[in-house]
């Protein structure tokens, strides 16, 4: 299974799941993409830590701007970041 979200639905699932003791769905990859600003890292930071507590084995992706990706390289709970230029 796979699980791609924002920032702030990954802080609302893992929350949820929590506080309403849903059946927690075994995923094993997770994208957290839409990390566009330096302030998204502060929320992200908190996320990515909820969601490698909830799902220990899951291989963590982030999908980020490069001046955001430069912040999570080598980052301990993350398994991969992949810098991306989005266009409008």
């Amino acid at each position: 299974r796979a699980c791609a979200a924002d920032v702030y639905s990954t802080i609302r699932m893992v929350r949820d799941n929590e506080m309403t003791g849903a059946a927690k769905r075994d995923y094993k990859n997770i994208l957290v993409n839409q990390l566009n600003n330096i302030g998204d890292v502060l929320l992200a930071t908190s996320a990515i830590t909820l969601i490698r507590q909830a799902y220990p084995d899951a291989r963590i992706t982030l999908l980020a701007v490069p001046r955001v990706a430069v912040v999570f390289k080598g980052h301990p709970l993350v398994n991969e970041v992949l810098p991306i230029a989005y266009q409008s």
